[in-house]
């Protein structure tokens, strides 16, 4: 969840993989079962890597972009050991990706990266994914979020990630999720759901 983000400090790199890719897996399939099969894809703030390589089993082409040395470092490891030659990581901003041209890829996905960013950075995030891609796929936090055990879960955890995290995370909710920065970004929503007990949300929207 880097990318345009501050990392995951103690945790970057191979901690992060072992972790949070994990407890990530299912997240990341129903985020890249919305690629239709065959694409090109950027994944935006990829971390480790966890989604970049479920987008890889579907398409013919996947760029990684993540902001931390140490994750993009992991994913090049894990790209090698996994001989997936059609992925592609880059250590770089989420709201400036010059290694990409004005609508190469299908599709730019981002899965629990845009709470985290700081509030001028995330409202730079979401045009970039759609200059570079026709259609952005997008799960993060659902707003308003059920006060229910994942909703207090996911409260707890925001917290615990200190103050400047917990500050994204509330800027985020208080403006009101995915749906008003989509508008804002032009996009126009073709589905949406929620998961988690109803606390996150899966949005496909297209420019």
């Amino acid at each position: 969840m880097a990318g345009a983000r501050k990392g995951a400090g103690i945790f970057a790199g191979t901690p992060y993989s072992m972790v949070f890719d994990r407890l990530l897996y299912g997240l990341h399939r129903r985020v890249a079962a919305k690629v239709p099969e065959g694409s090109s894809c950027v994944d935006v703030c990829c971390g480790s890597g966890g989604l970049t390589f479920q987008l890889a089993r579907r398409c013919e082409r996947v760029v990684g972009v993540d902001l931390s040395e140490k994750m993009i470092a992991r994913a090049e490891a894990l790209r090698g050991q996994r001989g997936v030659a059609h992925v592609a990581f880059h250590v770089g901003d989420a709201a400036r990706m010059e290694m990409l041209e004005d609508g190469e890829l299908d599709v730019a996905t981002v899965c629990m990266g845009l709470h985290e960013m700081p509030p001028d950075v995330r409202e730079r995030v979401l045009p970039e994914m759609l200059r570079v891609a026709r259609r952005v796929v997008v799960a993060d936090f659902a707003v308003p979020m059920p006060v229910n055990r994942s909703g207090v879960r996911n409260r707890v955890i925001e917290f615990l990630g200190g103050p400047d995290h917990f500050s994204g995370f509330l800027h985020y909710y208080r403006h009101g999720g995915l749906p008003p920065m989509l508008e804002a970004a032009g996009a126009r929503i073709e589905t949406q759901r929620t998961l988690d007990r109803g606390t996150l949300a899966l949005v496909v929207a297209a420019r």
